[in-house]
């Protein structure tokens, strides 16, 4: 999803862009500006889901299995936590 929102931002500048700032140094440092929040937010949350689903000490999986079953049984956290996954940080 990452990779998909950045393409998206990346035609997004191209399409809004003079034609004679394509591909400037500008140009691109405005769409890292604009991709960094979302990058950044991203890669610590999918590393955070590693360590936290490769810990097995009891406490963390107590908190892991906890976890999971209120996103079961709260509509809302799971409406959320699937958007922040499929539309970032922005989601």
């Amino acid at each position: 999803n990452l990779g998909l929102r950045d393409a998206w931002d990346l035609a997004q500048e191209v399409l809004d862009a003079p034609a004679n700032t394509l591909g400037t140094e500008a140009m691109l440092q405005g769409y890292r500006s604009t991709r960094k929040l979302d990058r950044e937010a991203g890669i610590r949350f999918t590393d955070s889901l590693v360590r936290l689903f490769s810990n097995e000490l009891p406490l963390v999986s107590a908190a892991r299995a906890a976890s999971l079953t209120a996103l079961d049984c709260l509509p809302f956290a799971r409406k959320f936590v699937a958007k922040r996954m499929m539309f970032g940080a922005n989601g």
